[in-house]
Parts: structure tokens; C-alpha cells; sequence
């Protein structure tokens, strides 16, 4: 088991800082929360799995957006209790 880890740590550390970031990039792994890398993953491209995939992120995004703002307004101004009767 000892050189099935060594092999796996050798092999590690010969990939470039750049080349792990790439793959993560292209798997859409990213700390970005914009839309500038979304032409990366790979999927998303033409011959891709999803080719259509980058516009569905940025309607998910969109979508997310509008809710986020809906909840934002609403803790800003709450609906006042209807009376009881």
C-alpha cells in the first residue's frame, strides 16, 4: 500500500500549480462566483455534454438572484400581521 501512495504523491508533485487549477477550472470547480470563467468547463463547450449549460448556469444564477433579492426586501419591510377578529 506504502508505494501505491508513494507513486501517488510523485505523481502529485510533478503536475504544475496551473495544471491542477485548470482541471478544477474545467470540471467548474472555481472560488469565482461571477460569470468569468464559466467558458471554461469543459462540458459547458460546444462539443461538450451540456453545450447549452453555460446559458442554463446564468438563468440558475438569475433565478437565485431575484430570490436573494425577494428575501432581502422582505427582512427589510415585512408584511404587517393581518388583525384578528
Amino acid at each position: 500500500m506504502e508505494i501505491y501512495l508513494d507513486w501517488i504523491v510523485s505523481a502529485w508533485k510533478s503536475l504544475s500549480s496551473e495544471s491542477i487549477a485548470k482541471s478544477f477550472k474545467d470540471c467548474g470547480i472555481t472560488i469565482c462566483h461571477d460569470e468569468s470563467e464559466d467558458g471554461l468547463v469543459h462540458c459547458f463547450k460546444e462539443h461538450g455534454l451540456i453545450p447549452d449549460g453555460e446559458f442554463d448556469l446564468m438563468e440558475a444564477r438569475y433565478a437565485m438572484d431575484q430570490v436573494t433579492a425577494a428575501e432581502e426586501l422582505t427582512q427589510k419591510n415585512p408584511a404587517p400581521l393581518a388583525p384578528t377578529l
